[in-house]
């Protein structure tokens, strides 16, 4: 209990004050985001890629999902980027498996969380690797995480899903992005966009209801060790997918 409620008072310095809409939450500083997740993080192995660490914070959506009463737009103040979900499990192993995907190429890590799928990009022989993310502490935890590993990524705040497609990328990451279905939907049509566009776009996800059933070339699968809290099992199958530029998903 101790532990728990240590993390539910770190996780409220960084989402400390209500919700300035659904994607962008107003939040502490920069400063004190650093702070927190350096006092509360632990600079822990990922499981399937053990030279890859990243500051983890064991627990922390269940611990967050017990804060106060549900609000709506919670879902974007979630620290998503406190734990390594499934699918970046997936997608860093696979990046480190077959370095070639990414190398001398430039990368683009959409709904970074934790950053550690353009980490393992920039580690695989990436030209650059780039981390977007909606929630400021994941860009923050980015930037720390990438230090720990002593890799560049650039980190940025920003919800592409509406706009143009990223000049000069050639390889678009997207994990764990498939659990909502208003989420699933914009981020399915802009990833298709992007690959219509002659990017490479690498998809990873454990089979979420709202992940595309079509359109989706397998390029491996690795049974990703995870907690009973978010999964409900204690490994699950994860796939790493290449979305075919000429199918309809």
């Amino acid at each position: 209990m101790g532990r728990r409620k240590t993390v539910r008072q770190c996780i409220s310095m960084i989402y400390d004050v209500p919700m300035a809409s659904p994607l962008q939450p107003a939040q502490a500083s920069t400063t004190a985001i650093r702070t927190a997740i350096r006092r509360l993080g632990m600079p822990l192995p990922s499981a399937l890629s053990p030279q890859i660490r990243l500051y983890q914070v064991p627990g922390a959506v269940a611990a967050w999902q017990g804060v106060g009463e549900p609000v709506a737009g919670l879902g974007a103040r979630c620290p998503f980027w406190a734990e390594i979900w499934p699918g970046g499990e997936a997608m860093a192993r696979f990046l480190l498996d077959a370095p070639d995907t990414v190398s001398a190429r430039v990368v683009y890590d959409l709904g970074a969380g934790c950053g550690v799928g353009a980490i393992a990009a920039a580690r695989a022989g990436a030209a650059r690797a780039r981390a977007v993310d909606c929630d400021l502490a994941a860009v923050t935890a980015v930037s720390l995480n990438a230090t720990l590993n002593a890799v560049t990524v650039a980190s940025e705040l920003a919800d592409p899903l509406d706009g143009p497609l990223p000049e000069g990328v050639d390889v678009i990451l997207a994990a764990d992005l498939w659990y909502e279905p208003w989420l699933a939907r914009r981020t399915t049509a802009w990833l298709r966009r992007a690959a219509k566009a002659g990017i490479t776009v690498l998809v990873a996800d454990p089979g979420r209801a709202h992940l595309p059933r079509s359109g989706l070339v397998e390029l491996a699968c690795y049974p990703v060790p995870t907690s009973l809290d978010t999964e409900r099992a204690a490994l699950t199958p994860t796939r790493v997918f290449r979305i075919d530029r000429d199918a309809r998903i």
